[in-house]
């Protein structure tokens, strides 16, 4: 069990924001799904160098005009180096993933896709991102295993998110005028936003009378749905 945060900033908070302490914090606040690790990535402007963001520690930045952030909370069991540290990259720096679960034929994805694409890690993270480069979204009929996921693609300006088909693993999301925010857990969308959460009473009585969870999108707590399709998409 692992678990991912992320936020999409709106063009009102891009200049007046702070991204590293935002998602520390939601981060932070999923430490119990993934105790062995964390990593943090800051999206910004060209004219501000990614490459070292990422190896920076949150704590230390103090960045305005950034537009969004990743974050990952990891319990290490496949590839346990640094290099399949999550949120992770690809080679050429146009996509970024953040991740939890596992792709049971991850292998054989690999083994299809070695023969075009040169791998730096032995982690399924990895074979992911070369899946979506090869396939998009179309990725998701080839996957077998549970997960949730989220893949800023920069080259089409594009966030899509995506869950297993029978939702194992769990991936929530919420608007606001300050923007789009996603994690594995409510209370830290709510901890990125710095506000608390406020029960859904509709949501609450049809679970205590009819014994009802997942019959839509809601989730227990008012603006903040649980992702119910295959995969949504979030043009930035």
């Amino acid at each position: 069990m692992c678990g991912i945060a992320g936020v999409i900033l709106s063009w009102r908070q891009k200049l007046n924001n702070n991204l590293p302490e935002t998602i520390k914090r939601m981060t932070d606040a999923l430490y119990h799904r993934g105790p062995d690790d964390f990593g943090y990535y800051i999206f910004c402007p060209e004219n501000i160098s990614e490459s070292e963001l990422q190896h920076l520690r949150v704590d230390q930045l103090k960045i305005g005009n950034c537009y969004g952030a990743f974050g990952h909370r990891r319990l290490s069991i496949i590839d346990l180096s640094d290099n399949a540290r999550q949120p992770m990259q690809s080679d050429d720096g146009s996509l970024e993933i953040t991740y939890n679960g596992e792709i049971y034929n991850y292998l054989e994805l690999k083994e299809n896709l070695a023969k075009k694409y040169t791998f730096r890690t032995t982690s399924d993270t990895e074979v992911l991102l070369i899946c979506y480069k090869e396939w998009g979204e179309k990725m998701l009929s080839r996957l077998d295993g549970m997960f949730a996921l989220a893949i800023l693609d920069k080259s089409n300006n594009k966030l899509f998110l995506a869950r297993d088909v029978a939702g194992i693993k769990p991936l929530y999301y919420g608007e606001s005028s300050e923007g789009f925010w996603f994690s594995s857990e409510p209370r830290s969308i709510a901890a990125g936003r710095n506000v608390n959460l406020s029960f859904d009473r509709q949501r609450l009585s049809d679970f205590l009378l009819l014994g009802l969870s997942d019959h839509d999108n809601g989730s227990f707590f008012n603006g903040i749905n649980s992702l119910e399709e295959e995969n949504i998409f979030r043009i930035i």
